[in-house]
């Protein structure tokens, strides 16, 4: 009766613990410790069913060495049976098929072949054997059969374990290849607004060609970026200047449509606001065609060249009774 109940009690706590097994090779010493100690086995040998070569691949042993075990079963169609049924043979019975995992003789007392299943589907086989003491009884059977259920259940958690960690370290590496990317755009986006702020810069550079007046050369195409860009650096320029006069050149504009009318309309209001004149040279026949047709009103003085801008903005600044001061130097050196 006491014996009995240690037992039950010893499947107890091997329960329990089962449960926290987390990798194949504490299942498998969980198994053949439990083999041995609890059920009495002198000999035990753990091995894991191999689907995709079709053979069982030794795990573990108790009571022998590792050595001693075969390493690999091949298990062919007709004897996968022998490996699906538990099977239980003593000294005084043949081996039944080809379950023998010994490649030495022990003197066997009594052996038994377990199948470790999930739903009938084999996952691995014990193989448990006395060499001295009495054979297993029916009890024993029994236990061996409620061992072989509970390792069965433990590969089951630890394989989805693996699995659901396995998943885990894809995710981690995706989120660190997906956080790389975004660094690496992060970056480029970076380079880009620095090229395009320089090229902003150096297709719209601000000049002060006298005291209180500025010159600003527009190149190429304006769209509502660069027109909002030129805008912002002209006020800033205005008011840190302490400009009245600004000259607008648009003769290299490649494209004079309308975002370039509205980009000089509402340069001109902001001007004013500050208290500066805009003047416009360079405008083409085409582009005043344009004007025209869109019946836009261009309340800033206008000029067709440069030279007649520059002009214009020095009486200005004369008839204003400012003194001109040239900040750019013109002519040869003597």
């Amino acid at each position: 009766m006491f014996q009995r109940e240690l037992e039950q009690t010893s499947l107890f706590d091997m329960i329990a613990a089962s449960r926290r097994l987390r990798s194949f090779d504490a299942v498998f010493d969980m198994a053949l410790e439990n083999a041995t100690r609890l059920i009495g086995a002198e000999v035990a040998v753990f091995y894991l069913w191999d689907d995709t070569n079709r053979c069982l691949t030794v795990c573990g042993t108790r009571g022998a060495p590792l050595d001693t075990a075969r390493p690999h079963i091949v298990v062919d169609t007709e004897a996968l049976s022998l490996f699906n049924t538990l099977r239980h043979w003593n000294s005084n019975q043949p081996t039944p098929g080809a379950i023998e995992p010994l490649v030495e003789h022990y003197g066997i007392v009594s052996a038994l072949g377990i199948p470790v299943q999930t739903e009938g589907v084999l996952q691995g086989w014990m193989y448990v054997a006395r060499t001295s003491l009495s054979p297993f009884d029916e009890h024993e059977v029994m236990l061996f059969a409620l061992l072989a259920d509970q390792v069965a259940d433990s590969l089951e958690v630890v394989t989805v374990f693996e699995r659901y960690q396995h998943q885990q370290t894809e995710l981690l590496t995706a989120n660190e290849r997906l956080e790389a990317m975004l660094t690496d755009m992060t970056h480029a986006n970076r380079r880009l607004e620095r090229s395009l702020q320089i090229i902003n810069e150096l297709s719209s550079p601000i000049l002060t060609i006298a005291q209180g007046i500025l010159l600003i050369p527009l190149i190429g195409t304006i769209d509502a970026h660069r027109s909002a860009h030129i805008k912002e650096t002209m006020l800033a320029a205005i008011s840190e200047r302490r400009a009245r006069i600004v000259i607008l050149d648009i003769t290299a504009i490649s494209l004079a449509d309308e975002q370039v009318a509205n980009t000089l309309l509402e340069a001109t209001s902001a001007v004013k606001l500050l208290g500066a004149q805009l003047i416009v040279c360079g405008m083409s026949p085409q582009f005043a065609d344009l004007v025209i047709c869109l019946g836009v009103q261009m309340n800033m003085p206008t000029v067709g060249d440069l030279a007649t801008a520059l002009e214009m903005a020095l009486h200005m600044q004369h008839s204003n009774g400012a003194v001109v001061r040239p900040a750019v130097r013109l002519g040869r050196r003597s």
